[in-house]
């Protein structure tokens, strides 16, 4: 079983031996997820969510996986506040809520169906972005899809000055914002602090992620910069909006398969909009157990 390092709940929320926690992965996104969907006190979740985020990578008591891998953010599976099945609740590590994340929705989904807190493997989910469906395939499957919805324009085509140069890109929303840099316009060696520039840009009122499309249409790498992260292995979301612009600028009309830092994710177009597939694992997490090794910083 994975264990926490020094790990501990806020004091205000209690579980069951912990048997409600779990570490999970999508596709080299990295979250603490927590299963509160039986909760009668949503609000008091939420409330503590940011503090409890920020402590998930605070040097004195970071929460990391076995293998040693930090998280990217927390997640609560909440009861549903519409129609919907669940709700998912996500905060990133600066305590920041984000509206969106595909990879988390997916985790979410695999969780949510493994143990049995939906009976179908189609459900929906409650989102800050609005009501996703999601597919769990089938019990313990290595992968899950979520529908993503209909990407939209939020400022289009754009060129900034950052870090003294000139920036091209494409401003869309996936129900959160995105700046899809236009393809190899942008060397590996500066998506580092061209990444950290752009995503706190003044053109975005609230920030943006950042995509770096490198490669050829039809099989992009990409690199992300996640707003109110920094540079994760994987995004979901990203993962859409990269899609949709190779979509409008490639004229690509088929499935993609997009190669991120922690592995691949697989982007399509349906009726209801994008759709997001890729690899999906968890484990369960013991509270308040120091592993037995020093954990090491992967980024």
């Amino acid at each position: 079983m994975t264990v926490l390092v020094k790990g501990s709940l806020p004091k205000a929320l209690a579980l069951d031996a912990g048997s409600n926690v779990y570490w999970v992965n999508g596709a080299g996104n990295r979250f603490v997820l927590v299963d509160a969907s039986q909760t009668n006190d949503v609000q008091l979740w939420i409330d503590s969510g940011p503090d409890w985020a920020r402590s998930l990578v605070l040097e004195a008591g970071a929460w990391r996986s076995k293998e040693g891998g930090q998280a990217d953010g927390l997640v609560f599976i909440l009861p549903a506040q519409t129609s919907a099945d669940l709700r998912m609740v996500l905060f990133n590590v600066d305590g920041s809520r984000p509206e969106a994340c595909g990879n988390a929705l997916r985790c979410l989904a695999r969780v949510a169906f493994d143990l049995g807190l939906v009976a179908r493997t189609c459900f929906v989910v409650e989102t800050d972005a609005g009501e996703r469906r999601a597919n769990a395939l089938e019990k313990n499957h290595a992968e899950s899809i979520v529908s993503m919805g209909a990407p939209r324009l939020i400022h289009g085509r754009l060129s900034l000055e950052v870090c003294g140069r000139m920036v091209t890109g494409l401003s869309i929303s996936m129900g959160n914002p995105h700046f899809v840099v236009d393809s190899n316009t942008v060397s590996d060696s500066e998506v580092a602090h061209l990444g950290a520039a752009l995503s706190i840009h003044p053109q975005f009122q609230d920030g943006t992620n950042v995509e770096f499309v490198f490669g050829i249409p039809d099989a992009p790498r990409v690199r992300v910069w996640e707003r109110g992260v920094g540079e994760t292995e994987a995004c979901g979301s990203g993962a859409c909006a990269v899609a949709h612009a190779l979509y409008g600028t490639a004229l690509i009309r088929r499935e993609l398969t997009l190669s991120l830092t922690g592995g691949s994710l697989v982007v399509g177009r349906d009726t209801h909009g994008i759709w997001l597939r890729g690899g999906a694992r968890w484990e369960s997490l013991q509270l308040g157990t120091p592993h037995t090794t020093e954990p090491r910083l992967d980024r």
